[in-house]
């Protein structure tokens, strides 16, 4: 059959304005897809680092639950006594040495660095609580502590863990 026959407009094929359109959706379909591509690595990564971060507050909250409440001897303030602020965790030999305890970047107890991304550091506060009212802070001794281990990577807070220690285990 012979095309001149046909008029124009029933000719089989695109129209340049119906190729626009579809390579508009081809390209809008494209975009959407490379940012969900885009969010999901990034959940992942935040993900990643918040399991890190919660490691290594276990691992620090670990080392303090496994010392004794307090120093045998004279009561002191929280803190640790003298010749035991080495810039380590080595002589840390009760739970409230580690009070104010600030580590950048994250170290094992003898002060080797751990490899870690970023900007991370690890803080620890020791307080005294009411025995019967665990979320009341106190000034003085009152059998209790309240351990708080928190990691940063800067100035964003990726994992806190608190725990309580008593003085009879």
């Amino acid at each position: 059959m012979n095309d001149t026959l046909i008029p124009k407009r029933l000719r089989p094929g695109f129209t340049i304005i119906e190729a626009v359109v579809s390579i508009l959706i081809v390209g809008i379909l494209l975009a959407s897809a490379m940012n969900l591509v885009g969010a999901s690595r990034v959940g992942q990564t935040i993900t990643g680092q918040r399991q890190r971060a919660h490691l290594l507050a276990s691992e620090l909250m670990e080392e303090i639950m496994a010392q004794p409440y307090e120093e045998s001897g004279p009561l002191v303030l929280n803190g640790p006594e003298p010749g035991e602020q080495n810039g380590t965790r080595s002589n840390f030999d009760d739970v409230d040495d580690y009070d104010d305890w600030y580590g950048m970047p994250p170290q094992d107890r003898d002060g080797n660095g751990i490899a870690v991304v970023g900007n991370w550091s690890r803080c620890v506060k020791v307080k005294w609580v009411k025995p019967d009212n665990l979320d009341q802070l106190v000034g003085t001794e009152s059998g209790v502590r309240l351990v708080t281990v928190e990691v940063k990577d800067g100035s964003r807070l990726l994992a806190s863990i608190q725990s309580w220690r008593t003085v009879a285990r």
